[in-house]
């Protein structure tokens, strides 16, 4: 090869060079600031909302809900740019869950090539959520942003509006208990014996066949309780109950309950949270046990005055 080729050769290198870093760093005579430069920025996953948000309850049985939760992280530009652009992401946390919890899925750094807009990653929550969590309440918060943007320069930013993406988790208290439709079937109410009492004299209960309208299949006959006042079910035969409805008449409804079972009519087991489980008021309310009891008698005490029509309770 001759020496008037090699420097030929070489000369187009150089000048190749020259212009690939040209156009990577856009080193032209525009001026650029914050209203014509190419930002690189988070894209949010819904229009104007940059939070995403995930619900779990808790039980004796675990956790249920959002449990196996992965965030996507997109990265984006708002032209394509002529060079790779790595982009490095980062995450802060706050409130229950400890920042180990969660983790990048790529490491939080990655690339979006030249000529495209955006690369994607991912944030991936752990499912030994039971490590991390007590059987109270809890909020957690993630917050991921972009670290660094490389190359960085005046035609080339990092945005600082839309360099955030929120997520929350809440974990609701553990409860076995919730106002859902209960699991399993109606239990057969024949036989069944009843009791009415009032506060402190719950346990000293008089049965009696006038206490028979809430399981007379008449939506016309109610009984009305103060506050307070209880109401025991003899069952007959020991059951799995799973759940309870209770018909109010013309929507009088409780607004708070205690929930009482016993196998043997001498120690009873209160299945609600301390203070009483509180409840949407409705002309019927369902409420699910999550974990099934057995008994042998059931005690609901009301906070509030109802007057019900029916009460069933479930099987499962």
């Amino acid at each position: 090869m001759s020496n008037k080729i090699k420097n030929l050769f070489g000369s187009i290198l150089v000048m190749t060079a020259a212009l690939s870093f040209a156009a990577c760093s856009n080193e032209e005579e525009t001026v650029y600031d914050e209203w014509n430069s190419n930002y690189v920025y988070l894209e949010r996953p819904h229009l104007g909302v940059d939070a995403m948000e995930f619900s779990q309850t808790h039980s004796s049985l675990g956790l249920a809900g959002d449990v196996d939760i992965k965030v996507p992280v997109t990265v984006k530009m708002m032209e394509p740019a002529q060079c790779d652009v790595k982009v490095t992401l980062g995450v802060e946390n706050a409130g229950a869950l400890p920042a180990e919890v969660a983790s990048f899925a790529n490491g939080g750094v990655i690339t979006i090539p030249a000529g495209e807009q955006e690369a994607k990653e991912e944030l991936v929550f752990t499912k030994e959520w039971k490590k991390y969590y007590k059987d109270d309440a809890a909020e957690s918060k993630f917050l991921v942003k972009i670290v660094s943007i490389e190359p960085e320069s005046d035609d080339l930013r990092l945005s600082t509006k839309m360099n955030k993406l929120v997520t929350v988790i809440k974990k609701g208290p553990k409860v076995d208990i919730i106002q859902e439709n209960p699991e399993g079937s109606r239990i057969d109410r024949k036989g069944w014996e009843i009791a009415v009492a009032m506060g402190a004299g719950i346990e000293k209960n008089e049965y009696w066949a006038g206490y028979n309208q809430v399981i007379d299949d008449n939506s016309n006959s109610y009984l009305y309780f103060a506050q307070d006042m209880g109401i025991i079910f003899d069952l007959k035969g020991e059951h799995n109950v799973s759940g309870i409805e209770l018909e109010n008449y013309y929507g009088m409804a409780a607004s708070k309950i205690d929930i009482l079972m016993t196998t043997d009519g001498k120690t009873w087991k209160n299945v609600t949270e301390e203070g009483g489980m509180a409840l949407r008021s409705d002309w019927v309310q369902y409420i699910k046990l999550i974990v099934p009891q057995k008994a042998t008698q059931v005690k609901i005490i009301f906070r509030g005055a109802p007057a019900l029509t029916e009460v069933y309770l479930y099987e499962k």
